[in-house]
């Protein structure tokens, strides 16, 4: 199924803004839409349903406060503290990366 539109709108969302959430069901195809965008572009993908993404965020603000350019983190409900470290990173100026 094509979604172009959609992949317009986060595109144009990130251009605007710091950060996108993309809200939706369940298994409605939201990791699907990013993984389309994902092979266009270099982002940093962190699933939070993987042990190895888990383990890499063992220490989130170690993690994520080096990277440079947009960060996609799906699941990020799962993890609250996960959450706190972004919307903190998200206040740096200039800002350093994007988040979806």
């Amino acid at each position: 199924m094509k979604r172009t539109w959609y992949k317009k709108q986060i595109e144009n969302a990130l251009a605007r803004g710091r950060s996108v959430a993309l809200l939706g069901l369940r298994q409605c195809g939201k990791t699907t839409l990013v993984k389309e965008l994902i092979d266009r572009y270099s982002w940093h993908v962190f699933h939070l349903e993987d042990s190895a993404d888990l383990a890499r965020l063992a220490d989130p603000r170690s993690a994520l406060a080096s990277l440079k350019g947009t960060m996609v983190i799906d699941g990020i409900q799962e993890r609250p503290e996960v959450l706190a470290v972004v919307s903190s990173l998200l206040t740096r100026t200039p800002p350093p990366a994007k988040f979806l």
